[in-house]
């Protein structure tokens, strides 16, 4: 960056990460460039000010992608990425969703993501689908795990998997009888 300059040519583009709020105006005997903000906003190379991360994206600096050894900079960021599936997205900041919900789609912006899981099925954290539950188990809805049936050693592999009841705790009653 190039300071004192007396003509708009000797100017440089504000750096990306940084704004820089006099340009396009005159040049300045001061170095203007300004640290980008919080995470709900982004500056690419040469802008004059912040821009807003849109619902659904989050902010990313793109040099610390392609380096992903290096801590990023959250005062830094240059762009913004839409949300992927098995996250939400909100105020520029991507978060997985929550066990017991999914996240099917991208571009999520609620912490509820694309909704509970269903019965008979789990959603650890970040998950995409519901996962069904294995025979000998159930959910009643919202799970991040199934629950196991206490299965008597005595009952055949075969009743096991033929039971198809997985979505309330009287499916674990088959083994009991």
């Amino acid at each position: 960056m190039k300071t004192g300059a007396t003509d708009v040519k000797d100017c440089k583009p504000c750096s990306p990460g940084k704004y820089c709020p006099s340009h396009p105006g005159p040049p300045t005997t001061e170095d203007t460039q300004r640290s980008c903000g919080d995470p709900n906003v982004y500056c690419p190379k040469g802008t004059p000010q912040p821009v807003n991360v849109d619902l659904g994206y989050y902010s990313i600096n793109e040099s610390s992608v392609m380096d992903k050894d290096e801590d990023v900079e959250t005062s830094q960021m240059t762009s913004q990425v839409q949300c992927e599936p098995g996250y939400y997205c909100q105020n520029g900041v991507r978060h997985p969703c929550r066990g017991g919900t999914y996240g099917s789609k991208p571009g999520l912006i609620d912490d509820n993501c694309s909704g509970l899981c269903p019965r008979a099925y789990f959603c650890p954290e970040n998950s995409v689908n519901p996962l069904p539950c294995s025979p000998g188990s159930y959910s009643t809805g919202g799970a991040k795990e199934c629950t196991s049936c206490e299965v008597p050693s005595d009952v055949p592999a075969e009743v096991i998997l033929s039971s198809m009841c997985r979505h309330d705790r009287s499916c674990c009653l088959i083994f009991s009888a």
